[in-house]
């Protein structure tokens, strides 16, 4: 009688159950018209007189059922994603194959060299001139250019460029500059040199070809001591000269962002001179500032049309550019199912903690027959699964029963999880390596530093 009473006050607090049909699923009234619990729901508690263990029941019922359609949505989104990525598989090979710009560039952006011959000695222009013709072949030991023999910065040109170290400028050897010496060596070159500044300590052209002189042999820090002392005396219609020499030096010695910057200003004093946007193209192609570096390249064009190997360069950029979007872009969708993956690992075993407790509170859990199975695998992937329990007359009553498992736990997104993995690692990889073959060229490499604008 106290069961009966205890039931009754249930159609009192879930009314929902038997109106929207979850009766039927979880109570029966018996033919003495009693209302109870069917054997196989999960309001069947070892405690059936326990109200608060069955209003926990309820919630925890519900949340269960919440789960489930979230993991089922969740596992429908995943594959989702998955057969859209499937579809942007080698994403390399048709940007590389396919692309009017890849197609049009003829070569690899790691063919390019950005670091290559930013650097004049000034004489391409007019009223700069450079007579080494009375030189006479000097003899043993030769003189070398030292700047800072000849010549004391004033301050507002000691800290140019404001670097938080600037002796950390390393350079490597490069006999490429020997072009724009005009003598048969690079030692008699430095003697004529240190000998002209000798005589004029002020000359600006000189300083400009000692720094010269300082890549060809790969001292850094003399380099900048010379291209300094060119900038302060230089006059102001040239000045864009020491200025392109010094934004070479840093670029070559790593430092791209000071370089633009000094290129920047090298564009404000002579904004006629072709050979800026090209130098800051390459610049800023070296930074992976694509959008600008096309800019450029574009305005050097412009000035310099038909120079086939500029607009290889141009196109070989956008291509990389392409590229390098295309695989991040797969990187972050693989990235994207990762994250999926394991929000829905995390959420089944939420689902899964939460189906055991509820199993626990189930009256059946007490009564399970030893004798048999739990579970016994029937055609079409039913299951079966049988209890004993007292009947109403309190006799022993084995019941069996079929129902479909969850379908939760045949989820098995193993293979996708680690497909997704392997594939991150490798467009990773990708990425790495194409940024690494743009510093290659150098064996040397220098820390951050820093140029006030």
């Amino acid at each position: 009688m106290k069961l009966w009473r205890f039931y009754s006050l249930i159609l009192l607090i879930f009314p929902e159950s038997f109106t929207h049909g979850r009766a039927a699923t979880h109570w029966m009234v018996t033919e003495s018209g009693r209302i109870q619990p069917h054997l196989e729901s999960p309001f069947n508690l070892r405690k059936p007189y326990d109200l608060v263990a069955l209003l926990e029941q309820e919630t925890r019922y519900e949340e269960i059922d919440k789960l489930y359609k979230e993991l089922i949505n969740r596992k429908e989104s995943i594959e989702s994603k998955w057969s859209i990525l499937e579809g942007s598989s080698n994403i390399g090979m048709k940007i590389t194959s396919q692309d009017p710009d890849c197609l049009a560039a003829g070569k690899l952006f790691s063919d390019i060299d950005l670091y290559a011959n930013i650097v004049t000695n000034g004489t391409d222009r007019k009223g700069v001139v450079i007579d080494f013709s009375k030189h006479s072949s000097p003899s043993k030991p030769w003189e070398v250019p030292h700047c800072v023999k000849f010549s004391v910065l004033t301050k507002g040109y000691s800290s140019i460029p404001d670097m938080e170290n600037n002796t950390n400028i390393h350079l490597s050897p490069d006999e490429s500059l020997d072009q724009f010496i005009p003598l048969e060596s690079i030692e008699i070159f430095g003697h004529e040199v240190a000998v002209a500044l000798k005589k004029n300590t002020t000359s600006w052209i000189h300083y400009n070809l000692a720094a010269i002189f300082w890549r060809v042999k790969g001292d850094g820090d003399k380099a900048i001591d010379c291209i300094k002392r060119a900038i302060q005396y230089v006059p102001r219609e040239y000045q864009d000269i020491p200025l392109y020499n010094l934004a070479g030096i840093l670029h070559q010695a790593r430092h791209s962002k000071e370089a633009a910057m000094v290129l920047q200003k090298a564009i404000e004093i002579a904004p006629e001179q072709a050979i800026h946007y090209l130098a800051i193209g390459n610049v800023y192609a070296a930074l992976g500032d694509y959008n600008r570096s096309v800019v450029y390249y574009d305005k050097f064009l412009e000035m310099n049309p038909g120079q086939k190997d500029v607009v290889a360069n141009k196109h070989a950029t956008l291509c990389y550019w392409k590229l390098e979007k295309g695989l991040l872009s797969f990187q972050e969708s693989l990235q994207g199912i990762l994250s999926d993956l394991h929000d829905y690992h995390s959420q089944q075993q939420q689902w899964l903690r939460l189906q055991e407790r509820l199993m626990w509170e189930h009256a059946s859990f007490e009564y399970q027959f030893e004798g048999l199975q739990n579970n016994l695998k029937m055609p079409g992937g039913i299951m079966q699964r049988c209890i004993q329990k007292p009947g109403e007359n309190s006799e022993a009553v084995i019941s069996c029963e079929a129902y479909d498992p969850p379908e939760v736990d045949h989820l098995n997104l193993q293979n996708i999880f680690q497909y997704v993995e392997n594939e991150k690692q490798k467009i990773h990889s990708q990425i790495n390596k194409a940024s690494e073959e743009k510093f290659t060229r150098s064996t040397t490499t220098a820390e951050t530093v820093h140029l006030s604008p």
